[in-house]
C-alpha cells in the first residue's frame, strides 16, 4: 500500500497497527481501521486512501488538498474536509454518508442527490450558485454562507430540520415595508408566518437622498413552523428560519429585481 504524501504515510505509521516487522500496512491491517483523523497536518495528497474500505470517519481539514478521491470508501459516515483547495468532490459512491462539511474550499458544485442519509450539510464559503436537496429528506442542519442563488427542492422535513443558514450578509435594519409577515430583529427573524405565503420586502440598499431599493419576494414551499426554538426544547422540532436565512435565498426559488426610488 503506498502513500506518497510524508506526512499522511506517518500518521498511518504511527496510528494504524502496522506489523513492526515491515513497518508496512497490509490490506488486512488497513480493513481494521474505520477512523482517520489527519487535520492540520500540511498534508498535500491522501492517495492511498482508498485502501481503507471499512473507514467510516475521514477528517482531512486545513490542510492542502486539491483533490479527493474517496469513491473507494463506500462505508463512510462522516466526511469533514473543510479549508482546503478542493475544487471538486465526489461524494456519489458513499450512500452511507450522514455528515458532510466541505466549507471553505472552491467548489463549483456539489451534488449530494445520492446521499439519501445526510443529516449535516455545512457547505459555506464556495462558488457554489445552486444547491439540489430533493433527495435529502434527513437533512436536520445545513449552513451555506456562499454566494449560492438558488436552493432547488428543499424536502419537505420539518420534523427533523433544526437549523437552515444560508446568507449571513443582510442588515435587519435595512429591511421595510414587509407584507406577508413580521420582523423580529432581536431574534433575526421573520415571525408570524403562513405557509405557501409569500414574504415580501424591500430591502435599502444604500442611504442617500436617492434610496436605492431591492425588492424581494420570498416563497416558502415546505409547510414550517417559523419560530426560534426554545432552549432545550426540540418536541415540535420547529423550523427556525433565522433572518440570515430568509434573506435573498431561502428554501426555494425566489424572485429578486433591484430598482430605484426617489
Amino acid at each position: 500500500i503506498n502513500f506518497p504524501d510524508a506526512a499522511f504515510r506517518q500518521y498511518i505509521v504511527d496510528n494504524a497497527d502496522v506489523s513492526p516487522k515491515d513497518n508496512c500496512l497490509s490490506q488486512q491491517e488497513a480493513d481494521a481501521v474505520t477512523d482517520i483523523n489527519v487535520d492540520k497536518l500540511g498534508i498535500s495528497s491522501i492517495k492511498g486512501i482508498e485502501f481503507f474500505a471499512n473507514l467510516k470517519e475521514l477528517s482531512c481539514g486545513y490542510n492542502n488538498l486539491s483533490s479527493l478521491d474517496i469513491s473507494k470508501n463506500i462505508n463512510l459516515m462522516g466526511l469533514d474536509c473543510r479549508f482546503n483547495s478542493l475544487t471538486t468532490l465526489d461524494v456519489s459512491k458513499n450512500i452511507g454518508l450522514k455528515f458532510l462539511c466541505c466549507g471553505s474550499n472552491n467548489l463549483k458544485a456539489l451534488d449530494v442527490s445520492k446521499n439519501i442519509n445526510l443529516n449535516d450539510l455545512w457547505c459555506w464559503h464556495n462558488n457554489l450558485t445552486s444547491l439540489n436537496l430533493e433527495n435529502n429528506k434527513a437533512l436536520g442542519m445545513i449552513s451555506v454562507h456562499t454566494q449560492i442563488r438558488t436552493v432547488t427542492n428543499f424536502p419537505n422535513n420539518t420534523h427533523v430540520l433544526k437549523f437552515a443558514d444560508f446568507n449571513p450578509n443582510i442588515d435587519p435594519n435595512k429591511i421595510i415595508n414587509i407584507q406577508g409577515a413580521k420582523l423580529d430583529i432581536a431574534n433575526r427573524a421573520f415571525t408570524n408566518v403562513i405557509p405557501g405565503t409569500d414574504i415580501k420586502y424591500d430591502y435599502i440598499c444604500d442611504i442617500d437622498p436617492y434610496r436605492d431599493f431591492m425588492d424581494v419576494t420570498i416563497k416558502l414551499v415546505s409547510t414550517p413552523i417559523i419560530n426560534p426554538p426554545k432552549t432545550g426544547d426540540n418536541s415540535n422540532l420547529a423550523l427556525y428560519i433565522m433572518l440570515l436565512t430568509m434573506s435573498l435565498i431561502v428554501l426555494s426559488v425566489f424572485y429578486m429585481k433591484a430598482k430605484k426610488k426617489k
